[in-house]
C-alpha cells in the first residue's frame, strides 16, 4: 500500500456521539452492510472500487461534537477536484444511508482548512 502523506481538506458529521459514530461505521464495513469503504491498521478509511482505491484516504478525528475526516492524498499524486468530490460524495452517500440516525448535519468544505497541512 503506497504511504499517506499530508492532510488536506475536510468532511464533518455533527452528532452528540461522535466516538459511536465512529464504531458504527466501522462495524457496517465489517458486517458488509457499507461495501464501497474499506480501512486499514492505521484506521485510515480508503474506495473501494477499482478505479478509486488508495487515491486518497480519510482520516477521522473528533471533537465534543463532531466525527472529522480529513482526506489524505497519496504520495507524488496531488488530489484532483475529481477524487476530493468523488470520496467526499461516496463518505456523505455512506452515511446517509447507514447512520443516518446518529449524526444530524454533515458537510464538505471546498478547501483545506484549519488543522489541515496542505
Amino acid at each position: 500500500m503506497p504511504k499517506k502523506e499530508s492532510q488536506v481538506m475536510a468532511a464533518y458529521f455533527f452528532t452528540n456521539t461522535p466516538s459511536d459514530l465512529l464504531t458504527s461505521f466501522k462495524s457496517e464495513i465489517d458486517k458488509r452492510c457499507i461495501t464501497m469503504w474499506c480501512y486499514d491498521r492505521e484506521g485510515d478509511f480508503t474506495h473501494t472500487s477499482e478505479h478509486w482505491k488508495n487515491h486518497a484516504w480519510f482520516r477521522p478525528s473528533m471533537q465534543s461534537d463532531c466525527l472529522i475526516f480529513n482526506i489524505i492524498r497519496a504520495p507524488a499524486n496531488p488530489i484532483s477536484c475529481e477524487t476530493y468530490a468523488v470520496y467526499h460524495a461516496c463518505l456523505i452517500q455512506a452515511f446517509l444511508a447507514h447512520l443516518n440516525q446518529i449524526f444530524i448535519l454533515s458537510e464538505a468544505t471546498p478547501s483545506a482548512v484549519d488543522g489541515d497541512s496542505v
